[in-house]
């Protein structure tokens, strides 16, 4: 099945050699330099600049409408055949943010469930505001109000980091009589 690894750049190289991702996305401060994915092609990876802040503000660069539709735009254009990789330097706000909106748009009114597969997976995660703000305008104000309030505060634990399937299992129809 299509997973979804997210991860900080200290764990980068292992999970990248270790999963073998054919897709990445990588968010970095202004400053920093672009990690190298052994195994990508360059055409199947998207490297993003932005920094950690949910306001607009004339001293940090926050996420874009651009930026989320190129994130859409890759998760989209992934075969699902090997993992898609996204992360940033810790793992914790910006990466999980963007691997939860391409899971809400491979999972379309299903936020609830794919906020909480990311929660059981990642206590620690947080939903940076502004990210998922800018992807509600894209893909519904659901992704905004579910996301944030079933994610909630972080849970504690060490950030770390996660893979998940992208696909949630189908909704069981309730059979007559039951």
């Amino acid at each position: 099945m299509a997973q979804v690894h997210v991860c900080g750049h200290r764990d980068l190289p292992r999970i990248a050699a270790c999963a073998r991702p054919s897709h990445a996305i990588t968010i970095l401060h202004p400053e920093e330099p672009v990690p190298q994915i052994v195994g990508i092609e360059q055409c199947n990876r998207l490297c993003l600049t932005f920094d950690d802040v949910s306001t607009e503000s004339q001293d940090w660069r926050s996420v874009s409408r651009a930026d989320v539709e190129a994130t859409l735009a890759l998760a989209r254009a992934w075969t699902r055949e090997r993992p898609l990789l996204v992360h940033c330097r810790f793992g914790i706000s910006r990466s999980m943010s963007l691997a939860y909106l391409a899971m809400c748009d491979a999972n379309p009114g299903r936020e609830d469930e794919v906020a909480r597969r990311l929660r059981d997976a990642a206590p620690f995660a947080v939903l940076n505001p502004r990210i998922v703000r800018v992807g509600a305008e894209l893909l519904g104000e659901g992704v905004y109000t579910k996301g944030l309030r079933t994610m909630g505060v972080p849970q504690g634990g060490a950030p770390g980091p996660i893979a998940v399937e992208l696909l949630l299992p189908s909704p069981i129809a309730a059979t007559p009589g039951s």
